[in-house]
């Protein structure tokens, strides 16, 4: 018998957001998996003893996949557990920028005049700004480069 694991409980507007969320057509397939699996947990009851395989096999995932979710779910609540933990990104404290706010954040940043002493954004300074600001801990160079990319923003 497997051990229960994080009972996920979600409200009616976290079922509805998670919801949307599998819906949505510019939202990336690894969060679109892991509010699957969020849902999923919460379908299986609350309370009872669901068994991760079951969910791992319906949803094509792995069993560490889905207690990954449920324990980013009790650390950090829906979004935390939506985030996608590859990129470098450690936002600050426990709500974390989806990569769509995220990149939202950056996009309006862009316009804006660069710091003074700077002629034009470059993604150093991307980086360095988005750490003032307080929308991440620390964002890596590469990781900038990649969600501009991804996102299609040019400087």
């Amino acid at each position: 018998m497997e051990k229960q694991g994080y009972v996920i409980r979600l409200s009616e507007k976290e079922t509805d957001f998670l919801s949307g969320i599998t819906q949505r057509g510019d939202v990336p397939e690894k969060t679109k998996t892991r509010a699957r699996i969020l849902l999923a947990c919460h379908e299986k009851g609350c309370g009872q003893k669901t068994r991760l395989s079951e969910i791992a096999e319906a949803l094509g995932v792995s069993r560490t996949t889905v207690q990954n979710v449920r324990a980013d779910y009790k650390e950090g609540g829906c979004e935390y557990a939506l985030c996608n933990k590859q990129s470098l990104i450690k936002c600050k404290g426990k709500t974390m920028e989806t990569p769509h706010s995220f990149a939202e954040k950056l996009r309006e940043m862009i316009k804006e005049e660069p710091p003074e002493g700077r002629e034009k954004w470059s993604v150093r300074l991307l980086c360095a700004e988005c750490e003032k600001r307080g929308y991440a801990k620390h964002v890596a160079v590469g990781t900038m480069f990649k969600i501009l990319k991804e996102n299609g923003i040019t400087l």
